[in-house]
């Protein structure tokens, strides 16, 4: 029994371990933290996953606005969070008609020429702020994709890289509009009882790891050339593409 129930913390400080590492990439080259979901299954159980990985998105999130707030390009996160919320729900409903794989594979494919196309482009990587005229198409894609998916962010990742937003820019309006999008649905679990005492007690844990790992992903930042960053993040969205098109 003793080393059953030591075994289990060993487990759980290796979980917080990977999360502290995800952290910190994220706030380093923009990775998504959505590869816990599965591994928080396996230790808090599918709902509870989805319930605790969303309030760590949320500490995650804010900690980045706190630490990153003046690099914020209000413009884009604004128009893409407007645009995006009417695609949540036309998601919610391909997810009833269309199989989630096949919606997967197709999201996967479209995301890889995409990034590459911008990759083989090989020109400057400035701060180029303007939002293009597209974004309304954009953001219902990432609305669509989200509410589908459960992310829509190998959309928006992608699409924030071809505008020039690198580093401090892309990390905070990144972490702006996926705030946007877990406070409706952090009050959805809540509503439903998804999100309880319980789980925001075992979710404490993350709120230590999102701001030791932000704070520490911005030092790392600093080091980090934009060259470096926007070709590390293209990797991030093609291996995330692969990943939907292969399972």
């Amino acid at each position: 029994m003793v080393e059953f129930i030591g075994a289990y913390f060993q487990n759980q400080f290796f979980f917080y371990l990977i999360a502290l590492l995800v952290s910190i990439s994220s706030s380093a080259f923009g990775v998504s933290g959505a590869v816990l979901i599965p591994l928080a299954a396996l230790y808090f159980g599918p709902k509870e996953a989805v319930a605790i990985t969303t309030l760590y998105f949320l500490f995650q999130n804010v900690t980045k606005l706190v630490f990153f707030k003046e690099h914020i390009k209000w413009a884009v996160a604004s128009r893409m969070t407007l645009w995006a919320l009417p695609g949540v729900a036309l998601g919610a409903a391909l997810l009833v008609y269309l199989p989630a794989d096949l919606f997967g594979k197709i999201l996967g494919v479209g995301m890889i020429a995409f990034v590459l196309g911008d990759a083989l482009k090989l020109r400057y990587r400035g701060e180029q702020v303007a939002v293009p005229g597209a974004m309304p198409l954009w953001g219902v894609l990432y609305g669509i994709f989200s509410g589908a998916l459960g992310s829509g962010n190998l959309v928006k990742g992608p699409l924030f890289l071809s505008m020039g937003l690198l580093k401090e820019s892309y990390v905070a309006t990144y972490a702006a509009t996926s705030l946007f999008m877990n406070i409706p649905k952090i009050g959805i679990y809540a509503f439903s009882g998804i999100i309880t005492v319980t789980i925001l007690i075992q979710s404490i844990p993350f709120l230590v790891i999102a701001i030791v790992g932000s704070w520490t992903g911005k030092k790392v930042l600093g080091y980090v050339t934009n060259d470096i960053f926007y070709y590390a993040a293209v990797i991030v969205c093609v291996v995330s593409a692969l990943g939907l098109i292969l399972r």
